[in-house]
């Protein structure tokens, strides 16, 4: 009986919070470390012109949070959101012990608007990105992932400079071994200058192997033709053999 009224009660009080507008929680723009603009509805369901984290905005966020879940000891929400003029929607929850699991997550962004955040313009790319995680578990104070199963979409993929080259639509499946956490990614394309067919694999310790054939199609280029040459030894049959393996930590 006891925990029935307890369960009644703290009902009633998720009851009441679920009618809060948003805007309480909000202290001189402030949602914790986070600054927040332009916020409508409640802490359940609203959305905000933006939310700035760090030197990040995420441009037109929605949430949209089902409070119910907060009686077995976790939070889940739908998102939708902007970032780097791309678009994101997808599921979230996270639990007492701190686990956080996406399902059900895409977005969607110009391949050029990442390296100019991430590369500093070091490289031009070209065409669209569509990344999808079906599922993805992270234990917070962990340095990897678990149970990531996904798909990243490089549709009309290429390259502006260093070096210009067009590599048609590329697809990549992931995976990730129950057993060993090793995650796994096959690559391969279909139209473009090059045919790509091949695997790449991370692991927990940061140790990473990529294995790519490489097979010029008779629309490349002689200056990729010349740079393939000029990077990797020419098979016998024409193709180009890629394969590198190491610690991520050296490639920064």
């Amino acid at each position: 009986m006891k925990k029935l009224i307890l369960l009644f009660v703290a009902a009633l009080m998720l009851g009441v919070l679920v009618k809060v507008p948003v805007a309480v929680f909000i202290k001189d723009g402030r949602l914790g470390p986070v600054l927040v603009y332009g916020a409508e509805g409640t802490i359940w369901s609203g959305r905000a012109s933006l939310i700035r984290v760090g030197e990040n905005d995420i441009a037109t966020p929605s949430w949209s949070i089902n409070p119910l879940y907060l009686l077995i000891g976790r939070a889940q929400a739908h998102l939708d959101f902007g970032y780097l003029d791309g678009r994101g929607l997808g599921d979230v929850s996270v639990s007492l012990g701190q686990n956080i699991h996406l399902s059900d997550f895409e977005f969607t962004v110009e391949a050029d608007q990442l390296t100019q955040q991430f590369a500093n313009g070091f490289v031009g790319l070209e065409g669209e990105l569509n990344v999808q995680i079906d599922s993805l578990d992270y234990q917070v104070g962990d340095i990897f992932v678990k149970n990531t199963s996904g798909y990243v979409g490089w549709q009309k993929a290429g390259v502006a400079y260093p070096l210009s080259g067009g590599f048609g639509n590329i697809s990549v499946d992931i995976s990730q071994d129950e057993e060993s956490d090793l995650l796994q990614a096959e690559v391969s394309n279909q139209g473009g200058e090059l045919s790509v067919d091949g695997t790449a694999s991370l692991g927990a310790s940061m140790a990473y192997s990529v294995d790519t054939l490489l097979k010029p199609n008779a629309s490349i280029t002689e200056a990729l033709a010349d740079t393939l040459v000029a990077a990797m030894p020419k098979n016998t049959d024409g193709t180009f053999h890629f394969k590198r393996n190491g610690a991520l930590d050296q490639l920064r």
